[in-house]
């Protein structure tokens, strides 16, 4: 009972959403919401269809629904170009920029054919160790850790977890969201070495080299599309964690290999996590003094003028936030979670 319970809540919780996003539309709300200025930076990490705990996954055929709505009443515009030039979309209405973060092989091999056959330009937020090959992200090497494991429960005194069980999916997505909120505390040497322990304590061996990243190649071969390439910083650190010494050196070097690879000019960053609290005064004027012109968040909200440029908001785009209980693309439940009535 209690298992079927976790099951019956979340789809309660999603029936209410969609009767609320069906009244919305009703009322006339969405209609006069879309008609005001605005700038929705749409964010997205994955386009797949593998299975995701960390609910950061859009599927490829969700991805074409979703550019297909956008299209049929707005438009789109490449971000660094509309914050360059921000007047430029006032009195149209909301304009609609794409952003992929991370910079994963899917967002090749699955997001690049939907981008050229909508015509719709992006910005990927790469960071090079990553494309490199040099390092993994530690959230993934969580996931796998967790999902891996033979063993039913782990023992997570030292972040004060205490022992959690593993028994099921259920159980080893809690732990998931629990360790994944408490490791974003800290700075990357210390989670760096409680993952090295959980992987020794689960009797785990670590991952084959395969890498699901984007290859430089590919990154050029979407610039050259006309995508724009962005920086994400070398290693993806919460930069409020670390040290200015290596706020500085993520920031610019970053930025000098991301050049040196694709002989271009970058303009855009992502902050890693992207929140208020992994923000401050001194991150931000160093991301200008490294030379970017704007900066995106994971702050939800849409932008209008004036607009801070190194403080730009952004809409999450995942499965359960455009999709109904049947799984299918819900154009009443976007919308509402776009213009942010739910």
């Amino acid at each position: 009972m209690k298992r079927a319970g976790r099951r019956i809540v979340p789809a309660l919780r999603q029936s209410a959403k969609e009767l609320a996003a069906a009244l919305y539309s009703a009322s006339g709300a969405v209609s006069r919401c879309r008609n005001q200025d605005g700038l929705v930076i749409l964010m997205l990490h994955k386009v797949c269809e593998e299975y995701d705990p960390l609910g950061i996954t859009l599927s490829p055929n969700l991805f074409s629904d979703i550019l297909k709505e956008i299209s049929s009443q707005h438009n789109f515009v490449r971000l660094d170009r509309v914050v360059a030039d921000p007047v430029s979309w006032r009195g149209e209405g909301l304009r609609f920029s794409v952003t992929f973060d991370d910079g994963y092989r899917d967002n090749y091999e699955n997001a690049f054919p939907l981008l050229r056959q909508y015509a719709v330009p992006a910005s990927v937020y790469v960071s090079p160790d990553h494309i490199d090959g040099k390092c993994e992200f530690w959230f993934e090497r969580l996931i796998w850790m967790l999902y891996a494991t033979a063993e039913e429960r782990i023992d997570l005194g030292e972040i004060g977890l205490g022992v959690l069980a593993l028994h099921d999916e259920p159980e080893r997505r809690s732990v998931l969201a629990l360790m994944n909120n408490k490791l974003k505390l800290l700075d990357s040497l210390s989670r760096t070495r409680i993952l090295d322990h959980c992987i020794d304590m689960l009797n785990l061996e670590e991952k084959s080299d395969y890498s699901p990243m984007m290859t430089w190649a590919m990154l050029k071969e979407m610039s050259a599309a006309g995508m724009e390439i962005g920086s994400h910083t070398m290693t993806h650190p919460i930069l409020s964690r670390e040290s200015d010494e290596t706020v500085r050196y993520e920031l610019r070097e970053s930025r000098r290999r991301i050049e040196q690879e694709l002989g271009q000019s970058v303009a855009g960053f992502a902050y890693p996590n992207g929140r208020e609290e992994d923000l401050n005064q001194y991150i931000i004027e160093e991301v200008e003094r490294a030379g970017y012109q704007y900066a995106v968040t994971t702050v939800p909200g849409i932008n209008v003028l004036p607009m801070d440029s190194y403080r730009l908001m952004r809409v999450n785009l995942h499965n359960n936030m455009c999709s109904g209980r049947n799984g299918k693309f819900s154009p009443k439940l976007f919308w509402a979670k776009v213009l942010d009535m739910l």
